[in-house]
């Protein structure tokens, strides 16, 4: 008789976003209205939800632009990792800004 085998598959390294605020010493949380010249500060908190190890490219995105920040960040499962974008000089625009954290699952 062959005793039978276990495999176990965990689930691939999942990167989802915990904390994302908007703030700024003249626009207080949560920063929805900004005076001109705006320059706000954007803090994203990821977590690896996945069962393994994975790398991502921590980034942000501005009206559809990506701004990576141009490191390589390896997570093991539930570790978190934090970087904080400086926006700066944002003009007025005629419509708000959308700004969005990635990867954003």
């Amino acid at each position: 008789m062959v005793t039978c085998a276990q495999l176990d598959v965990p689930i691939a390294a999942k990167f989802t976003v915990t904390t994302f605020k908007i703030s700024s010493g003249t626009c207080p949380e949560p920063c929805i209205t900004c005076p001109e010249p705006c320059s706000v500060d954007a803090s994203i908190t990821w977590k690896n939800t996945g069962g393994v190890a994975g790398q991502f490219e921590p980034a942000i995105i501005i009206n559809t632009i990506r701004t990576g920040s141009g490191i390589i960040k390896t997570l093991a499962p539930n570790q978190t990792y934090t970087e904080v974008f400086t926006l700066t000089n944002l003009p007025a625009s005629g419509s708000p800004y959308i700004i969005c954290p990635d990867p954003n699952p």
